[in-house]
């Protein structure tokens, strides 16, 4: 799954020999030529690839496209289809992903909070049990908590890194990681869900271009199901 900003220097997707599943963020800018690339499962909005859904065995995912004005119509027309993904899949554990996380420590100064976002969005993944949200954006690993659901920001992936943290981190901040490259397992039982996040590069002075490889356990959770 991609959340972040895709850095493909010249790798082509048809190589890939698992599953690719893209999110739209601020740099494809709703483009023809994105859902021209992918074969996405259909949905709603925009070529019905806009936001989509699927499902593996006992796991819901849901992709949304969180950069249109909540404001809009058609953020209207998402959230109402997001309700009906989570009311006609019950019993199942729900995924949610999109571009825009609704928090960030990040100290660069144009990183702002999206709390239109959140007010829209936030009481609905509340309601319907949600138990991970997963954003890109902020160029930076951070994972929060917040009544019951795990937000997790997964930024480390090769785009230029935020630089640093601020000095007043979010009180429902449970861990961060600047500078530092990273992926993300997630792997589902009957029992729990496990989160183990890995870094295997870290920058000087928060500069892409100077990585050290590292091979460092960022972050682990453990989720268990009812």
């Amino acid at each position: 799954m991609v959340i972040q900003d895709i850095m493909t220097n010249n790798i082509k997707f048809k190589g890939l020999n698992s599953f690719y599943y893209p999110i739209l963020g601020n740099h494809e800018k709703n483009s023809k030529i994105y859902y021209e690339a992918f074969d996405l499962p259909k949905g709603g909005g925009n070529y019905n690839k806009q936001w989509y859904s699927f499902s593996y065995g006992k796991c819901h995912f849901i992709i949304l496209d969180s950069i249109i004005s909540t404001k809009s119509e058609i953020f209207k027309n998402e959230t109402i289809w997001m309700i009906n993904e989570f009311k006609n899949n019950k019993g199942k554990n729900f995924f949610v992903f999109f571009h825009y996380p609704f928090w960030n420590n990040s100290s660069i100064s144009w990183r702002k909070q999206f709390d239109k976002l959140e007010k829209a969005w936030r009481p609905i993944f509340e309601r319907y049990n949600v138990k991970i949200v997963f954003n890109g954006h902020v160029h930076a690993y951070e994972r929060f908590e917040k009544n019951g659901i795990i937000y997790i920001t997964t930024g480390g992936g090769g785009a230029p890194f935020d630089h640093g943290a601020k000095k007043e981190i979010l009180p429902h901040t449970k861990k961060y990681a600047y500078g530092i490259l990273e992926y993300i397992l997630v792997e589902v039982t009957n029992e729990k869900i496990k989160i183990l996040v890995k870094g295997v590069g870290e920058a000087k002075d928060y500069d892409v271009r100077k990585i050290t490889p590292i091979n460092k356990l960022l972050d682990y959770i453990e989720v268990n199901l009812k």
